[in-house]
């Protein structure tokens, strides 16, 4: 049962690329049709700087979730042999995965409302 998730783990790791790439080409194709740029008000430098840091600190987030579902699933992959650990790296891999795509959600969100 293992070796079947284990075999199947490139098509969803796959799957999940997949979802977040069409997040942010959907955002590209929002902020292009949008034409974002027009409607910002640059009304003070605090402000930009405020928006830069919240944007960079919800984009890290996404990313350490995403490097820490990496390490966890190349771990299962480099050692398949322990099944229970496995299993339970399975089961963290999954709930980090799925951290990770909500803060992928709240980043998008934060951009959108720029």
């Amino acid at each position: 049962m293992l070796l079947k998730l284990l075999k199947k783990l490139p098509v969803l790791i796959a799957q999940t690329n997949m979802k977040e790439l069409s997040q942010v080409a959907e955002l590209k194709a929002t902020y292009t049709l949008c034409n974002i740029l027009d409607k910002i008000h640059y009304s003070s430098l605090d402000k930009i700087l405020q928006n830069l840091g919240v944007g960079n600190l919800l984009l890290s987030k996404y990313t350490q979730d995403l490097g820490g579902f990496f390490l966890i699933v190349s771990a299962i992959v480099e050692d398949p042999s322990n099944i229970p650990t496995d299993i339970t790296d399975v089961i963290a891999a999954s709930l980090i995965g799925k951290q990770a795509y909500g803060d992928c959600d709240q980043f998008i969100d934060f951009f959108k409302q720029l």
